[in-house]
């Protein structure tokens, strides 16, 4: 988060560990990238999903850490403390996860439309996509992913996020906004 507090000085945050999930196995089958827990006050990352996701999941559960409570904005977040870090993996994880959940917004919306703007994609990008697609595919458990998906819901619509699970991809509305406001994301 150094390089983002340059540009916004209220990201200032210590120098925070992410620590890795011992029960990651767990939080696999469940669909989970990573949790924060409000009882310790630390970021944990789920440890199994392919490396390439693991900057943005701990970039998000830190701006958990810092106060940012709603998914939307603690995603976000995580995106701009991605998309101004030094390592380009953690530039690149940051885009991914935004490309990602834009292009789910869009398909939700316009299927056709998704699928010409896709096409535009470089290969690589979808290779990754695919790889991460494949991994969440091949160990999620249906049943364990629902109970999880309704325990989150309740939990996040009980904590004054009224979209429940669906706030985590109205990170796509504030990439608009940002676009809007820069012209660039």
């Amino acid at each position: 988060y150094r390089p983002l507090s340059d540009i916004y000085p209220f990201f200032h945050s210590k120098r925070v560990r992410v620590k890795g999930l011992i029960f990651s196995r767990i939080q696999t089958i469940s669909g989970y990238a990573g949790v924060y827990s409000f009882l310790t006050g630390e970021p944990n990352i789920n440890i199994e999903p392919p490396l390439v996701t693991l900057p943005h999941s701990a970039c998000h559960e830190i701006a958990h850490q810092m106060g940012i409570t709603f998914e939307d904005e603690a995603n976000y977040t995580g995106f701009l403390a991605c998309k101004y870090h030094t390592d380009p993996l953690f530039q690149y994880s940051g885009y991914l996860s935004a490309i990602t959940y834009a292009g789910n917004e869009l398909y939700r919306h316009s299927p056709h439309l998704y699928e010409e703007i896709s096409s535009l994609l470089i290969d690589e990008i979808k290779a990754d996509q695919r790889y991460i697609r494949n991994f969440w595919d091949t160990h999620k458990k249906e049943r364990i992913t629902k109970i999880a998906d309704d325990i989150n819901d309740y939990y996040l619509k009980s904590n004054n996020q009224p979209d429940g699970l669906q706030s985590y991809g109205k990170f796509v509305d504030l990439l608009i906004a940002d676009f809007l406001e820069d012209g660039e994301i």
